[in-house]
């Protein structure tokens, strides 16, 4: 399959290429990765601090306050995957999740549908916003009791235990994609995605991915 990933807010491209090249080993050959840059300039994110320099550059997808800003960006995603697709699915951490979230939920609306994602995989994700009210300047989170089960592919939600009782998104936004095509898994971490030191945390990742992959596969053979 081929996927586009997107990061985390106040990290890089580099830094979920890094973060991802455990999971990307064990997955194995037959998959291929393009990693889109975000273009808001941030401060390092205190989950990488330890590891890259805080000096470095880093960045966001869009300014969190900001609908123009969030919007802007949407629709840069949406380009992209006309331009550069077509993508099989999505790989999102933090931010990033939110962002393809957000796209997955307009696609499904049709506003506008600019390429079959057939899968997305989500670390620690963000909350979708409401794709129409976001287009009239208004920053409005989904909500499952509210919305209702509005991301309709397979999708993997990964996400450490020590950070679900403090963020609360993840377990949010897993709740707004199809109970049956969705498939979730807790490593022992907090807010990151398991790496070689976690080889337990990276299997269950690996397989939560493979099943996800496998029910996408599967729909588009009917």
């Amino acid at each position: 399959m081929r996927f586009l990933c997107l990061h985390g807010q106040g990290t890089s491209s580099q830094v979920l290429e890094v973060q991802l090249s455990a999971v990307q080993y064990q997955l194995g050959d037959g998959h291929t990765y393009e990693f889109v840059e975000g273009t808001v300039p941030e401060s390092a994110a205190p989950e990488i601090q330890a590891v890259f320099s805080p000096d470095g550059q880093y960045f966001g997808y869009f300014a969190e306050e900001s609908p123009e800003s969030c919007l802007a960006a949407l629709n840069s995603l949406d380009r992209y995957l006309q331009v550069e697709g077509p993508f099989d699915g999505l790989i999102a951490f933090s931010q990033g999740g939110a962002l393809a979230s957000t796209l997955l939920v307009r696609q499904n609306l049709g506003r506008p549908r600019a390429t079959d994602l057939k899968v997305a995989i989500f670390f620690s994700g963000g909350i979708p916003v409401d794709p129409v009210l976001l287009e009239q300047g208004v920053l409005k989170s989904l909500d499952h009791e509210c919305n209702g089960e509005v991301i309709r592919v397979p999708t993997a939600h990964v996400m450490g235990r020590t950070e679900s009782g403090e963020l609360q998104w993840p377990s949010k936004l897993v709740k707004l994609c199809r109970a049956d095509t969705r498939d979730v898994f807790h490593h022992e971490g907090g807010h990151e995605i398991p790496g070689i030191k976690d080889r337990a945390g990276v299997t269950g990742v690996v397989q939560v991915m493979r099943r996800a992959m496998w029910r996408a596969q599967a729909a588009s053979r009917v």
